[in-house]
């Protein structure tokens, strides 16, 4: 029985000129030797397939081997991911161990960055890689390390990640073989705007040495909003906590999006919070000038949360394992936003439920709380749907109505209940109508001193709601359009 199954491509150990070996089989020999050192006389006992990988053969006594390692170390390369036969090594190793309750005993090295994980076998999509290739900028592919021969340099990224990936080993093959790793409280540590690379690697040690699993495990992808909300969410169904760094900038967005990642993953943590079970750390740096943020929408982020250092950050995100999650959510979809004095009641009719939906979520990192009109119940009588309405205006700071598709009439009939109640009791601007009509239809037939017209007819914008969460702080007039 080996302790270590390393699967690998046989082009990725071809000899390289002026080496003496192949880099798998060197990257193999020296990471037994740190093995060594960390479990005291022979290290580990790594088994690899040096004259059947080559040419892919089945044969009984591989499988076998693969079958009896207690983990597998995946060398992941463009030609191992087209290789039939790694593949199969995957699956077999895979399967078997899930079938022993084994979840965590696959480690991935990449020799280059990966185009897309979607090809990968589903159970390795969010296992954490290591990389052993660097990109400058200046490069145009990216270089592997170690190649053709690893330098002697202490400070090499090679002898780091070899370092990192001895230790994960190490801790884990002290292990009892069939024994499950005691669960560890999980931290999503968002990912961050270029500016704070640096300190997001930092807090990620600091935690790791804390004793936290931290996630994503793997990166998160930036080609769409859509894949990158999927991720966000893959892991925060596994998270204790969200930790999010906040600096000058709000960073990168999809292309044709209108919300950058940065807010996105402030939306998508507070929908987890509001389900009970995430417990919510977001600070901002020091050098944040609020005045000087270009996007509304980030600002009003910038603005709901506190500032301090990146060492008063980490130990906040210890200190809130200690404390309990958030409260379940009421039936009204009700989010406690980080400013629990401002809340926004989102009234649409039924045909306009998309549109409203989208506003109920874009509200929660502009610094509100958001309570989403329920769709009609047939069991409900018409009074005490007007009674449930009614308590929801007593409630609110603000009314958010939503012209879509909806006739003339309920808008002006909705209106007329928000001002009887909302309008009584606040001064200035207390509503928005949120103009999502097509081009071709009417402008909303409503004006008032008290309301602010948010012309979204050529695509739903967050920096027209951040306007109206201004608003709704300062307490003052607008002018009827936005």
């Amino acid at each position: 029985m080996s302790d270590i199954f390393i699967s690998y491509a046989h082009a990725d150990d071809e000899i390289p000129l002026g080496a003496s070996k192949g880099w798998v089989t060197t990257f193999a020999e020296e990471l037994n030797k740190l093995l060594r050192r960390k479990l005291g006389g022979r290290g580990a006992s790594i088994w690899m397939d040096h004259q059947l990988a080559a040419n892919e053969s089945h044969t009984e006594s591989l499988l076998r081997e693969l079958r009896d390692s207690r983990l597998l170390l995946v060398v992941m390369s463009p030609g191992y991911e087209r290789s039939w036969w790694c593949q199969r090594e995957i699956h077999n190793f895979v399967a078997d161990s899930r079938a022993r309750g084994l979840t965590d005993n696959v480690f991935i090295v990449e020799l280059e960055p990966p185009i897309s994980r979607a090809s990968w076998d589903a159970s390795l999509r969010y296992v954490r890689t290591i990389p052993f290739w660097r990109r400058e900028f200046e490069d145009s592919a990216p270089r592997l390390l170690g190649y053709p021969v690893p330098s002697a340099d202490e400070h090499n990224p090679y002898w780091v990640n070899l370092t990192e990936l001895a230790h994960a080993i190490d801790r884990y093959l002290r292990r009892e073989p069939e024994t499950a790793i005691e669960a560890r409280p999980k931290v999503f540590l968002a990912e961050s705007s270029d500016d704070l690379l640096d300190e997001r690697a930092a807090t990620e040690a600091f935690l790791t040495q804390q004793g936290f699993e931290v996630l994503p495990a793997v990166p998160l992808p930036l080609e769409s909003d859509r894949a990158f909300a999927e991720s966000v969410a893959h892991s925060l169904a596994h998270a204790d906590i969200f930790a999010q760094r906040l600096g000058p900038w709000e960073g990168r967005r999809a292309p044709a999006s209108d919300m950058s990642f940065v807010i996105l993953q402030a939306v998508l943590a507070a929908r987890a919070r509001a389900q009970g079970r995430l417990r919510v750390v977001q600070w901002r740096t020091p050098n944040v000038v609020l005045g000087e943020v270009a996007s509304e929408a980030y600002r009003a982020l910038l603005s709901g949360i506190p500032a301090g250092g990146a060492e008063e950050f980490k130990r906040e995100v210890v200190a809130a394992m200690a404390r309990p999650a958030a409260l379940p959510p009421v039936e009204t979809r009700a989010i406690a936003a980080r400013n629990d004095e401002l809340s926004v009641y989102v009234n649409a009719d039924p045909v306009d439920r998309s549109v409203a939906d989208w506003a109920f979520d874009a509200l929660v990192p502009l610094g509100a709380a958001a309570v989403i009109a329920p769709d009609p119940d047939v069991r409900q009588s018409p009074d005490e749907i007007r009674l449930a309405q009614h308590e929801q205006l007593e409630r609110c700071d603000g009314v958010l109505l939503v012209y879509g598709q909806t006739p003339d009439t309920w808008l002006q009939s909705q209106f007329a209940v928000a001002s009887r109640v909302v309008g009584l009791r606040r001064q200035g601007v207390w509503g928005a109508v949120l103009d999502a009509a097509p081009v071709s239809r009417r402008s909303a037939p409503i004006r008032s001193r008290n309301l602010i017209n948010l012309n979204c007819r050529a695509g739903l914008d967050t920096d027209m709601l951040a306007r109206f969460v201004a608003a709704l702080r300062g307490g003052d007039a607008a002018p009827a359009h936005a």
